[in-house]
């Protein structure tokens, strides 16, 4: 059951401006990124460590989109090949966070394969996603919560109550509980106004 009243008054303007900015986060070029990966700008390392450290946590977990720009954690960063991308996403081939950069135009996570082949930055939060969103039991839940996002479906009591009941509603124990996880991480979110310390995990890769 939702409590907080406070969830339902967001406004869409202030949804649209998250948005945005993850759009702009995807839009870095690869001389700003190069900067970061730098040992004199690694200060960028620190805005975000305890981010980086939450999702570290969570193990090897997350998926590279198919669309990512993959590139070797170095610098200058290198593209990784056609092939390896092509196996990488095709394999789901699970990785870690390991740190997340911030510079200009956005931020980049480093990720490394959980057989350790690749040690790999991708942009953030679109280019990579957590493979628990894509379980059949989660996945309608996740899609859910982006209609809330986008103002497809109203963003009010009903509807935050609505999600959670789908939740509790997951006959596995181990998706239910990532799914009431999720659902109180989406609460957090909106409140927060859409903060990135506070995206939901199965929302990562999956806003745009």
């Amino acid at each position: 059951m939702i409590k907080n009243k406070f969830l339902i008054i967001i406004s869409p303007m202030i949804l649209l401006l998250g948005v945005t900015c993850f759009i702009n986060n995807a839009s870095a070029n690869n001389k700003a990124i190069n900067e970061v990966h730098s040992k004199k700008f690694t200060k960028h390392l620190s805005q975000y460590k305890n981010l980086a450290k939450k999702l570290s946590k969570q193990g090897y977990v997350y998926c590279i989109n198919k669309n990512a720009d993959f590139g070797t954690n170095s610098y200058p960063v290198i593209p990784y090949s056609n092939k390896d991308k092509k196996l990488v996403v095709n394999k789901k081939v699970r990785f870690k966070v390991q740190h997340i950069w911030s510079y200009q135009n956005g931020m980049s996570v480093n990720l490394i394969s959980k057989n350790k082949k690749y040690n790999s930055w991708v942009f953030f939060p679109t280019d990579l996603y957590n493979i628990h969103s894509k379980d059949k039991q989660l996945k309608p839940l996740v899609s859910f919560a982006q209609k809330i996002f986008y103002n497809k479906v109203k963003n009010n009591k009903y509807n935050l109550n609505k999600l959670s009941n789908m939740a509790n509603k997951i006959k596995s124990n181990k998706e239910r509980k990532l799914g009431k996880q999720f659902v109180s991480q989406f609460d957090y979110f909106l409140l927060k106004k859409n903060n990135f310390y506070t995206l939901p995990t199965l929302l990562i890769g999956n806003l745009l």
